[in-house]
């Protein structure tokens, strides 16, 4: 496992931070339905692709 550059920190951060924001606009009205589910599974994916990528040796 190698050391992050910044541009791949930047690009971790970037992608939690939409995982993470994804999540909060998918619980904020109370209602958890498939397509949000969906939606928060792609960021997660998409953020654990990145960290993947930065750190690949």
């Amino acid at each position: 496992m190698k050391k992050p550059t910044l541009k791949g920190w930047l690009a971790i951060i970037g992608a939690v931070l939409a995982a993470i924001l994804a999540v909060i606009a998918a619980v904020k009205d109370g209602d958890f339905s498939a397509d949000e589910a969906q939606q928060v599974s792609d960021k997660i994916g998409e953020a654990v692709e990145v960290i993947q990528a930065e750190t690949a040796e």
